[in-house]
This record gives structure tokens, sequence and C-alpha cells, in this order.
């Protein structure tokens, strides 16, 4: 059942990014949604494109723990 959520958050991310491409929240949501799923390849390559566009340091700072 928890992968189903997981499934469902990584759509939303997904169909978001389409339309906000380059918004941090977006990238780093996806990428915490990928890294509980065990994509950390591909959570890390969003990782490294969605923290030097976030101007939030405690999202950068959470993102780097």
């Amino acid at each position: 059942m928890l992968f189903r959520s997981y499934d469902a958050a990584e759509k939303t991310y997904r169909d978001a990014l389409l339309i906000y491409p380059n918004k941090p929240g977006m990238i780093l949501g996806l990428a915490s949604t990928l890294a509980l799923k065990g994509s950390a390849d591909e959570a890390i390559g969003l990782i490294e494109r969605g923290l030097p566009l976030s101007i939030n340091e405690k999202q950068k700072s959470t993102m780097r723990a």
C-alpha cells in the first residue's frame, strides 16, 4: 500500500514538472519520493539539479543531510 502512495506522489511531481520544469520544490519533492522508492541514481541527479535553483536555505540543508 505504501508504494502506491509513492507512485501517486511520483506521478503528481512529474506532472507538475511538465508545467513548472525549474521549480526547485517540485524537483526536490520528486527526488525525495524517488529516494524513498529506492531510485537513488535518479534522485541524486534531481537533487543536483534542484539545489542550485533553490533559494530556501532550510530546503537546501535538509536535502544535503
